[in-house]
């Protein structure tokens, strides 16, 4: 509460205070507790350093509302070229959609050796389906759920599909290893495909008597040979004390792919899913799961794309927002147009942000494209309404009439310019923080959310300042809102009286300096532009307090509910209540499981979702583990005994006819027959790297 005010001030951002007349300064001049910050900087002493440094500030952003305002062609020019370099370099703007290049730490073991098996032995892409009855958990050994999947996969290895320009069929991209059929004289070669029908020979379960006694054989062999892996086909076994197979609730099929020639692959991918999904579609007794190497990219791809509408609408309602937020209830009184001038200038600031992505090589990743443009306008469109509401308090007060259009820009941006910097620079270090992580998904999201931040803020605090002068110069023109080019036959007889009087007041302040300057014989020089502001406030009445019509709810909370929060016993049970809920917060943010689960990432409705739910319940095996064994002998010394130094650099032959290798490989493997889990340096492998 200002000294000599009968009733409490209400100071708020963007919003007008009760203070008391005009008070002396040190130097002569008189100033008005016009607002907040104004009566900040009396508390601090006029002679202190927080008051001077107060003033500096005050002065600094009077000074740029002022200037952009007076000459918009500073801020105006600049936004249009930086607007065409940004919209020119959307064209190199990449979407990272890799799994393990969004949530696993570049650098980390896992990726190292990922690359290291990669260059040395060749990629290799999976192709995987899970085939169940309709009823779950339903035992699939029936010839007619077998006859379904044969079909499946027929249509595999008969068809060719094309993708993008490439042709592919099963044998132009599948893995191929060389085997000796018992019917060939000579050795061949054929694709690793992975099926339960291999237990039978053509179509022979037709007409197999006993197909569980056809499946408990664990000496089973396929065509070539090759022994079948019972777990790796069969899913959800249920066996006797003897081995022998009761149920199977589920049928695997997997087909192993090599990565080059890529387009190739990736055409018989998108074949394979779709002959699976039409499988799924048509099938009378069975449902198939899928998945293929690319399904992970094009499903998180898909998943940028998924909230297209949801931000849109959201953009829409915001619009919505603004209209009624800002409408004056008179055509020439209401400032709709300078609030969707702000959220153009948030869309701007957002396409600028992803130029300077591009230009700074930051991958733009779905977390991103879900967040990031949620995050801008809001954050954006606050600090819009901040400085929209502060200058219509302003400009519809009539005493303001007499200001010019750039010094009232300046004492609006003075009074809410620090306010909003420093809120918008706390916020854009907490994510230049965050741009730390060594998620690679959180560290590119937190650099973008710096960019946007720092872009919004700038065209805020100048070409905003443009939009408030221009809106200006429309009120004073009585030209209409939305459409700027006409103008008005309305009058507001009270508006325009109490205008017509304070125009008339200060042209008469201006003669009268004139005159006392033309009788001292002198002409005084321009004033500086910080007294300039001081002067223009020293001559403004303070802004009435709202009154209840005008906003109810500012005087609900300056007034019952600033009295309510004052009681000690009110402010005792705030502490305490926030201190339980900080204690029971904590205990339980302690809960929280780290990881992050494949299936959280994906659209709601992925066909990837449906797989990995029926592979973790149908399957009976993990992932394979792949151990890869080396010499630890280099070229330019001695390896540590770990793989990290077969990061670089050629690596020596292993020589396996050697002894202690085979002691040591001999080791390793009795060691992986006994446990779950082996820890590496428990083992003696100063030979061999794994």
């Amino acid at each position: 509460r200002a000294a000599g005010t009968p009733e409490r001030g209400w100071h708020g951002a963007g919003a007008p205070a009760m203070a008391a007349a005009p008070a002396p300064r040190a130097d002569g001049r008189t100033i008005t507790h016009d607002d907040s910050h104004a009566a900040a900087a009396e508390a601090f002493g006029e002679g202190s350093f927080s008051g001077q440094l107060y003033e500096y500030v005050e002065d600094f952003y009077y000074s740029l509302g002022h200037l952009f305002a007076a000459r918009p062609v500073l801020s105006l020019v600049p936004l249009a070229v930086v607007l065409t370099w940004a919209l020119g370099q959307l064209g190199g703007l990449t979407m990272m959609t890799k799994p393990s290049k969004l949530w696993v730490a570049q650098g980390t073991p896992s990726i190292w050796q990922a690359d290291f098996v990669t260059e040395r032995f060749g990629a290799q892409r999976h192709e995987v389906m899970i085939i169940t009855t309709k009823v779950p958990g339903g035992d699939v050994l029936f010839p007619e759920a077998l006859e379904e999947a044969a079909a499946v996969e027929a249509q595999l290895r008969s068809m060719t599909f094309e993708k993008d320009g490439a042709r592919a069929t099963l044998n132009d991209v599948c893995s191929r290893v060389q085997c000796r059929s018992p019917d060939a004289s000579e050795e061949e070669t054929t694709c690793l495909f992975q099926s339960p029908l291999k237990y039978w020979r053509a179509d022979s379960y037709r007409s197999d008597p006993d197909l569980y006694a056809t499946v408990s054989n664990l000496a089973a062999k396929d065509e070539c040979g090759i022994p079948i892996l019972r777990k790796t086909v069969l899913g959800g076994l249920q066996t006797d004390g003897h081995g022998r197979v009761l149920s199977a609730t589920s049928l695997m099929v997997a087909i192993l792919l090599e990565a080059q020639p890529l387009a190739q692959a990736r055409a018989f991918e998108y074949g394979f899913l779709d002959v699976a999904a039409r499988a799924n579609a048509k099938a009378r007794y069975v449902q198939v799961s899928y998945m293929a190497q690319v399904s992970q990219d094009e499903e998180v791809a898909r998943l940028a794309s998924a909230d297209v509408p949801l931000l849109v609408g959201s953009y829409v309602m915001m619009i919505v927002y603004v209209v009624f937020a800002l409408w004056g209830g008179n055509r020439t009184r209401s400032h709709v147009l300078l609030g969707l001038t702000g959220v153009a200038l948030v869309i701007c600031s957002i396409i600028v942000m992803l130029g300077l992505t591009v230009l700074l090589d930051v991958p733009f990743t779905p977390v991103s494209t879900q967040v990031l443009p949620f995050l801008l306008l809001g954050i954006g469109v606050d600090n819009i309404f901040i400085l929209s509401n502060t200058y219509i308090s302003r400009v519809r007060d009539p005493r303001c009439a007499a200001l010019p259009e750039a010094e009232l820009v300046g004492t609006v941006l003075a009074q809410v310019g620090p306010t909003i910097t420093l809120t918008s620079t706390a916020t854009t270090l907490a994510f230049a923080v965050g741009s730390l992580s060594v998620m690679p998904a959180v560290k590119y999201f937190c650099q973008q959310c710096v960019l946007g931040f720092a872009v919004n803020l700038l065209f805020q605090l100048t070409v905003f300042s443009v939009a408030i002068a221009a809106d200006i110069r429309r009120v004073r023109a009585r030209r209409l809102d939305i459409v700027p080019c006409a103008t008005s036959c309305v009058r507001d007889d009270g508006a325009d009286d109490a205008e017509a009087s304070a125009a008339a007041a200060a042209a008469a302040a201006r003669a009268r300096a004139k005159a006392a300057a033309g009788e001292n014989g002198a002409t005084a020089a321009p004033a500086p532009l910080a007294a300039q502001r001081s002067s223009s406030r020293a001559h403004l009445p303070p802004p009435p307090a709202p009154t209840e019509q005008e906003d109810a709810l500012a005087r609900f909370l300056s007034g019952p509910y600033v009295d309510w929060l004052c009681r000690p016993a009110t402010q005792v049970g705030v502490v305490l209540g926030f201190a339980l809920l900080f204690a029971f917060a904590l205990s339980h943010a302690l809960r929280v499981a780290q990881g992050l689960e494949i299936g959280e990432v994906l659209p709601k409705g992925s066909y990837m979702a449906t797989f990995f739910e029926r592979f973790q319940f149908y399957s009976d095996i993990g992932p394979p583990i792949y151990l890869v064994a080396s010499s630890a002998a280099r070229g330019g010394g001695a390896c540590a005994g770990t793989l990290a130094c077969a990061g670089g650099g050629a690596v020596a032959p292993l020589d396996f006819s050697d002894h202690a290798t085979q002691d040591k490989l001999g080791e390793l493997v009795a060691a992986l027959e006994l446990s779950a889990w082996v820890k590496p340096p428990a083992l003696d492998l100063s030979l061999i790297h794994i």
